[in-house]
């Protein structure tokens, strides 16, 4: 990896009018359930998310509308049907999504908008713009978003999104507190250790005393321990060489963009996202 190249993480751009102009309410038709687990307790995530992969021909299709936890061996048998399928031959985690994402639309949308803060899609000629650009990215997939004001349909196209590229340990360190705080504009206070400590402990989560990573259950590979994140700090060898946009697998709500994207966003004139860099080591 180069000392030039430079990444950035995209999110939804919350200055100003642009948070209220718009709010979808949407989910994703299918999804895989929790998982019980006689070790670790169990476990579930969010931000994975494969809208191209479509479930309905599965003989246990009904059972992924289901998302209550099962026992780990029944998850087992329950996903083996879907490996074959997954496009990026990864095998799906406990609250991993499939299928178009269904829902409303409040409001209007810039070119590239958000369901949440982690499903991104964008309309027709943003997409068009981006590939004619040359970006490299997963064909995005039609979403079926509604109006609730007019009941009709609305042009959108969910981006999927692989989650590729891993967290470096320095991600963990408490040090990096205030860098990461400083990074986003919408925090209205600095963000303070104490602040960390009581969002940590009311998500159940860890504050590590240095590089710290969590560690994986060695039966459902649920991470132990919830470790916060206090900067996102991409590992280099990690980096995917093939796509302009990609999930963090240790923080999939998480998406990072090449700089190609990011300039090819600014060159086009499309709103609705921010970026902040992302170290790279």
């Amino acid at each position: 990896m180069g000392s030039l190249l430079r990444f950035f993480e995209i999110r939804r751009d919350e200055t100003g009018a642009e948070l209220e102009r718009y709010r979808i309410s949407a989910s994703h038709k299918w999804a895989t359930p929790g998982v019980v687990c006689p070790d670790c307790g169990g476990w579930t995530s969010i931000g994975f998310q494969y809208p191209s992969v479509d479930l309905s021909a599965l003989p246990n299709a009904p059972r992924f509308s289901d998302r209550a936890p099962v026992p780990i061996e029944v998850y087992e048998d329950l996903i083996a049907p879907i490996l074959p399928l997954m496009p990026d031959r990864s095998i799906p985690c406990p609250g991993t999504e499939f299928g178009p994402v269904v829902g409303r639309l409040k409001g209007s949308t810039p070119s590239l908008c958000w369901s949440a803060g982690w499903t991104l899609l964008g309309n027709q000629t943003a997409i068009d713009a981006l590939q004619q650009a040359g970006l490299r990215f997963p064909q995005p997939v039609p979403a079926r978003i509604v109006s609730s004001l007019s009941r009709e349909a609305v042009e959108l196209f969910e981006f999927e999104i692989w989650p590729r590229g891993h967290l470096a340990p320095q991600s963990y360190e408490r040090h990096r507190l205030r860098p990461m705080a400083q990074s986003r504009k919408s925090y209205a206070k600095a963000i303070t250790e104490e602040h960390v400590r009581e969002f940590a402990e009311s998500r159940g989560m860890v504050l590590a005393s240095g590089s710290s990573p969590p560690t994986a259950c060695p039966i459902c590979r649920a991470p132990r321990g919830r470790v916060f994140i206090y900067q996102l700090v991409l590992e280099a060898a990690s980096v995917p060489p093939d796509t302009d946009i990609f999930r963090l697998t240790e923080a999939a709500p998480r998406i990072v963009v090449t700089d190609r994207f990011r300039v090819a966003v600014r060159d086009l004139e499309l709103t609705g996202v921010v970026f902040d860099e992302v170290e790279l080591v």
